[in-house]
């Protein structure tokens, strides 16, 4: 990565288009969906009673826990029904009510499933005596942990959207649309404490190897002891040169993922006033991943979507202005995210920001991560023309990159994409299902590469420059 600084080779990625930009944005983002929907999966927390095979004792420890949730999600939603229909909005979240609905006759039916085979589960209850064999991973835990991330959604979506409502001032809209996940999540932590200890609710835990001031590292040996601060290289032998052979890959990776990040976070259409970075940006997070691993810190991971995000919400927007002009500014400074890093790390070294982290339910950290990637999918141009593939030409968007193209090659060129994220995912979904073929993915960042002569070569035989020139527009 310092090589890559120091040679400027930041400077080739003038080459890739709008066509890479949107399928590698896609692509990381999912990643942040997939890892929210498969991590519960992986602790094997989701209907554990099927995982372990003692199902009728898991349902007989969880009757009082699922009338519980029972109770709480008729409460939200008939609170959530008076609120919607009170602003008139209850046309705009017919699905989300309807999962609310789902969920509770969910419970209902386990409920009285469980009432039907007591008597039975009572006779088949484990020689040890236990009463409650399900306490920490049950079913209710698991449809109550559901109902957090799915609020969580409906929450910070309807609030990431508020620019277009007339409900408030626009201010206080612009305020509600950058601080939506903040509001959501601290919704979704209230709303975790409305069954008590009835029923279980896992929440962030990761912290408990930290005392008082005193932090030990996460990394540990595979006996499962922690690993001291430092790395002695000394001690390695062809593990560095494996290590180092693997990284190739990674830095592929980054690569791709901070010069994108750059370039969505300094376009034009941002007038931004300062000048532009690519090599020195790429240079620091080479000189953090020298000096962290040696630290036994993680790597740097890479900066899509959340820098993106980021700068929308330092952008001002002109009231009334046109499309055009939208995004006329962004507030340029160092010290929003340095407030943002600082008040983290002050969270974590001091005891009361970690009890303050250790409240959150990790239902409402998969629905971050989830909303995230939505927020990041939702921005790109490949997500929209995906939804013009299910509409009339007549309902399409007037704007000029939509209508200046025959519609059956617009979906030519979306379908295009779209098999070039399945082949990217492919790689990735097979080294994630299959642990023996866990070196697949890093092979992914191939796939990206080759992304670019594919563009410069192919597509340009199959679609004409004016077609291009609407397409894979900057």
């Amino acid at each position: 990565m310092t090589g890559v600084a120091i040679f400027e080779l930041s400077r080739f990625v003038k080459y890739s288009t709008r066509f890479l930009h949107d399928i590698f944005a896609c692509f990381v983002c999912t990643i942040y969906v997939v890892r929210a929907v498969n991590y519960p999966l992986m602790k094997n927390s989701v209907f554990p009673g099927v995982v372990s095979g003692n199902r009728i004792n898991v349902l007989h420890s969880c009757n009082v826990q699922c009338q519980c949730v029972v109770r709480v999600c008729s409460r939200l939603s008939h609170c959530l029904q008076r609120i919607f229909h009170l602003y008139g909005f209850i046309h705009s979240y017919v699905n989300a009510m309807a999962a609310f609905v789902y969920f509770k006759f969910l419970s209902t039916f386990v409920v009285r499933q469980v009432d039907g085979v007591q008597g039975v589960s009572k006779r088949m209850m484990s020689a040890d005596g236990s009463k409650n064999p399900g306490e920490h991973h049950s079913v209710a835990g698991a449809i109550f942990a559901l109902l957090l991330t799915l609020i969580l959604l409906v929450v910070a979506l309807k609030l990431h959207g508020m620019l277009q409502s007339r409900l408030f001032t626009r201010r206080l809209n612009i305020l509600l649309v950058d601080y939506a996940l903040a509001v959501s999540a601290l919704l979704c932590i209230c709303i975790s404490y409305f069954p008590g200890k009835v029923v279980h609710v896992d929440r962030i835990s990761d912290l408990d190897h930290i005392n008082g001031y005193n932090v030990t590292p996460t990394l540990k040996y595979l006996n499962g002891e922690h690993r001291s601060f430092g790395v002695q290289l000394s001690s390695f032998g062809g593990e560095a040169a494996a290590g180092a052979v693997a990284a190739l890959p990674i830095v592929t990776f980054f690569y791709f993922d901070q010069n994108f990040s750059s370039l969505l976070c300094q376009l034009e259409s941002m007038h931004l006033k300062k000048g532009s970075y690519f090599h020195s940006s790429f240079l620091c997070m080479a000189v953090f991943n020298i000096v962290g691993p040696f630290c036994g810190l993680p790597f740097v991971t890479g900066s899509l979507p959340h820098s993106p995000q980021m700068v929308k919400a330092l952008t001002t927007v002109r009231e009334g202005a046109t499309a055009p002009d939208r995004l006329p500014s962004v507030s340029e400074n160092r010290v929003a995210p340095f407030l943002i890093y600082l008040f983290i790390g002050t969270a974590l070294i001091t005891p009361f920001g970690r009890a303050v982290i250790m409240t959150i339910p990790e239902a409402v950290v998969d629905g971050i991560l989830i909303f995230v990637g939505v927020a990041g999918i939702f921005d790109t141009q490949l997500w929209e023309r995906v939804q013009l593939m299910f509409m009339e030409f007549d309902n399409f968007p007037k704007e000029s990159k939509y209508t200046q193209v025959a519609p059956k090659r617009m979906h030519m060129f979306t379908v295009i994409q779209v098999t070039s994220l399945a082949v990217a995912w492919s790689l990735n979904g097979l080294a994630m299902v299959v642990p023996s073929l866990a070196p697949l993915g890093l092979c992914f960042p191939i796939v990206i590469v080759l992304l670019v002569p594919l563009r410069e070569t192919l597509i340009p035989r199959i679609f004409t420059p004016e077609e291009l020139a609407y397409l894979d527009s900057h």
